[in-house]
This record gives C-alpha cells, sequence and structure tokens, in this order.
C-alpha cells in the first residue's frame, strides 16, 4: 500500500475562478480522480493563482485529458496543467503539510488527526471561549476537509440548530464531516452514502476515530438510487452537492420520506432555477450566501 503509485495532475488557474471548480471535484465529476487538494501555503505561490493537485490511479491514461474536457465545457481558457507520478506516502505528507486546523462555526473546528493531542491543537482551542466541539478528520483519499465555503455554511447550520434526537441523511457525505457534526450535536442516528468508496472508508474511519458508536451511523457506497437511502424515514436531510444532481435525481429526492431538506453546493445565481424544481413540494425557510454560494432550508410544504 505505502509503494502505491498515483499519477499527480497540478493544476494553476486564476483563483477568483476556483470556486468554480472545487464543488464539481467535491462531488465526484471526474470519476476517475482518487483525491486532490488545493495547495494554501508553498513559497513563491501567487496570490492571484490557485494551485491544485488532483489524483488518479496509475496507468490511467486519461487524466489530463479529463481535466482539460472539465474546464474546457466550464468555460476556461486560462490554466498550466502538469503532470507527474508520485507514490502514496508522497501524496498523504504532501496534503498534510497543507492541512491545518480549522474555525468552521462557534462552536465546531477541525483538527486533523496529526495534530490530536499536540500543543497546535491546543493553541487552537484557545479561540473557543464558549465551548469547543472537535471533528477530528483524516480525509485520506476522500474529499471534505472543510475550508470550502458550501461545508461551512452547512456546518455553522448544524451548530446553529436543534439536533437531539434525530435521524440524519448525509447525501455525498465524502470525509463524513456533516454526519459527525450532526451525530456531536446529539443526532440519534447518520445515514450517508457517496459514489467514492474512498469517501466511504474515509467517512466509516472518521466516525469511528471521534468516538461515535457504529450503532449510531452508517456509511453506504453508492447513490440517491439505493434501495436502503428510499426506504428509510428521515428528520433532515443534508446534501452539500451541486446543482447537477439536483436536477439529474429531483424525482428520487422529492420522493424521500423527509419533511426538511438543507441544501448547498448552489451557486447564488442558479437560486431561482433549483427553487422552480423544488418549489412546488418544498418552501424556503432560511437562506445564507458565502462566497457566491447558497444555503438553502427547506421544508415540505403540507397539503
Amino acid at each position: 500500500m505505502k509503494d502505491e503509485v498515483f499519477i499527480e495532475v497540478i493544476l494553476d488557474i486564476p483563483r477568483e475562478r476556483s470556486l468554480e471548480v472545487t464543488p464539481l471535484l467535491d462531488n465526484g465529476i471526474l470519476e476517475k480522480m482518487t483525491g486532490y487538494f488545493e495547495v494554501l501555503y508553498e513559497e513563491g505561490l501567487r496570490s492571484d493563482r490557485s494551485v491544485m493537485k488532483l489524483y488518479f490511479p496509475a496507468g490511467y491514461s486519461m487524466a489530463r485529458w479529463d481535466l482539460e474536457s472539465l474546464l474546457l465545457s466550464i468555460g476556461f481558457d486560462d490554466y498550466v496543467i502538469a503532470e507527474s507520478s508520485v507514490n502514496r506516502q508522497n501524496y498523504m505528507e504532501a496534503y498534510k503539510e497543507h492541512y491545518e486546523p480549522l474555525r468552521l462555526s462557534e462552536h465546531f473546528g477541525v483538527v486533523p488527526n496529526w495534530h490530536r493531542g499536540t500543543p497546535k491543537e491546543s493553541e487552537f482551542v484557545a479561540q473557543f471561549s464558549d465551548g469547543f466541539i472537535p471533528l477530528y478528520l483524516d480525509p485520506g483519499l476522500a474529499f471534505g476537509t472543510g475550508r470550502h465555503a458550501t461545508t461551512q455554511m452547512m456546518v455553522q447550520f448544524i451548530d446553529a440548530h436543534c439536533f437531539e434526537g434525530k435521524t440524519v441523511l448525509d447525501a455525498g457525505c465524502g470525509s463524513g464531516i456533516l454526519a459527525l457534526a450532526a451525530l456531536k450535536k446529539g443526532a440519534k442516528y447518520a445515514t450517508g452514502f457517496d459514489i467514492d468508496g474512498n469517501a466511504v472508508n474515509a467517512s466509516r474511519e472518521n466516525l469511528l476515530e471521534n468516538g461515535i458508536a457504529p450503532d449510531r451511523f452508517e456509511i453506504l457506497e453508492g447513490g440517491w438510487d439505493l434501495p436502503q437511502i428510499q426506504s428509510r424515514r428521515y428528520d433532515v436531510i443534508l446534501a452539500n452537492i451541486t446543482m447537477n444532481i439536483f436536477v439529474e435525481y429531483r424525482r428520487i429526492i422529492d420522493g424521500l420520506n423527509c419533511d426538511r431538506l438543507v441544501v448547498s453546493g448552489v451557486l447564488e445565481e442558479a437560486r431561482d432555477a433549483f427553487m422552480r424544481l423544488f418549489g412546488e413540494s418544498w418552501n424556503c425557510h432560511e437562506q445564507k450566501t458565502d462566497d457566491g454560494w447558497i444555503l438553502l432550508d427547506l421544508h415540505r410544504q403540507e397539503h
């Protein structure tokens, strides 16, 4: 496992346009991609540019083409791509260099597992004057470090609302960060699903690492059409996914046995289009925006 080799594709794009790319990557638009991270601190890194490192299985010859096709499809023409090979150990060390403790809300903060119990964690905890709820995470080859605005808005929503005794569905769970936050706020049970097997494994490990009992959660590999997803009752669905997924699975989402749907991953400019899709069945009770993204708290209409 330590000697496993990946293709590393380095993408250099204008910083202001990186927000168009990250949610697509987070939602698995590049099916063969096994992981990525954004370089946040590096000597010589220009303030107006964003550098991302994407990883694909060794021997996959279309990695660069897949990425270029994605960029062209969303109107990019200012980008630089480089490609090389890297072993698993170097990949893990690289993303650890760029993954620091991060405050997400009044009480929640992400602490990478390798900083747990260290002076860096103690220094970080000192920021919280009104109680600290740690989210110990090791994304591994999954997604969900908490740095994206859509994730942060979701965690802030969880922090600000009562989840005591509730059953939760975390759609496209990534690292499991939303299910974890809900469970730490007192949710009775969380179901998560993701099409990426790496995310499924990372979510399970992260929940256990945080002391969540195995009988309080289930993480499934697959999508909205999983029979287990459609057969259960939920108090809240947490869906940090992109607009195209909502469009594709609207009927399934509409038909789930749940009266509250919390959505992020949708751009502000797409709000009206989203509500045209779901407005016949759902009312918006709360709205929040951050960095061009929107969070909607939807309640099912009574008939």
